[in-house]
């Protein structure tokens, strides 16, 4: 082989590398501004989600706390806040458990006045040391029917055979309304319960709400609001980020207060 066809070849490997650096590079480069515009959308939705929070709250604070919708506040940016589990207000603060068997006392408000919430399922939680079942369950002063039928050990599923609608506004506060019985004492070792007593609240649109009647060291649980909100980034029809938040906020805490912060993967649509 000739000089000229050596020094040929060597051109053209030397093309090849190159012409491979140069692609790997370009693709290098697309990825990193791919990955930093993902991240600042996915900034920008948890921001938005924020402002869907402190709108549920000054929404509160106003007497108009009925969800909204795609807010958008600049070009494609929107947050949402609102779901059935946000609007209903359950205050354990004042509740007692006559003689350990029996739980009263649990005012249960639709802080909403334009929405209807709908409870379609039920877990109550507590110490399961003991033998006691649940044995009755009272929602708006009328005993429930649920599948599967009471009486039930600690933390089952229970679907309402009726769901148990609140509609806007409406509330259940006498101490004799809303009330869950159980067939024998449920036991504390220690002084302590070995859980909390805790009854989450299951809706119709997905959402739940999970509220601490009692805790270990028997006292009563807060009035705490849900609120839960989603920003969006990016056309209404398709997103290309979603992020969203819960938190809770204290209504009787002076000055009232957020207690928690934690992000979902629920999203609101």
């Amino acid at each position: 082989m000739t000089n000229n066809g050596i020094a040929l070849i060597v051109i053209i490997i030397l093309i090849l590398i190159i012409s491979l650096a140069v692609v790997g590079i370009a693709l290098f480069v697309n990825y990193g501004t791919r990955l930093a515009v993902l991240k600042v959308n996915s900034e920008a939705s948890v921001f938005l989600a924020q402002a869907g929070i402190y709108k549920g709250i000054s929404d509160l604070e106003a007497g108009r706390f009925n969800g909204t919708s795609r807010v958008n506040l600049t070009e494609n940016q929107f947050y949402s806040y609102g779901k059935q589990s946000n609007y209903l207000l359950v205050d354990p603060s004042g509740c007692y458990l006559l003689n350990y068997q029996f739980l009263k006392n649990i005012p249960i408000v639709n802080e909403s006045a334009l929405n209807t919430i709908t409870v379609t399922q039920m877990i109550v939680e507590w110490d399961m040391t003991g033998n006691a079942e649940l044995l009755r369950v009272y929602l708006g002063g009328r005993q429930q029917n649920t599948t599967p039928a009471l009486p039930v050990k600690s933390g089952t599923l229970l679907t309402l055979t009726q769901p148990f609608i609140m509609t806007p506004a409406s509330g259940y506060t006498g101490k004799d309304d809303n009330r869950w019985e159980f067939n024998d004492q449920i036991r504390l070792t220690n002084g302590k319960y070995n859980q909390a007593l805790n009854i989450t609240f299951i809706f119709s649109d997905g959402s739940r709400k999970k509220v601490m009647v009692i805790d270990k060291d028997f006292y009563t649980g807060n009035s705490d609001i849900l609120i839960t909100a989603t920003g969006q980034v990016g056309p209404i029809q398709s997103p290309v980020m979603k992020r969203s938040i819960e938190a809770t906020y204290d209504i009787n805490k002076t000055p009232r207060v957020i207690t928690s912060w934690q992000e979902v993967g629920e999203h609101i649509n």
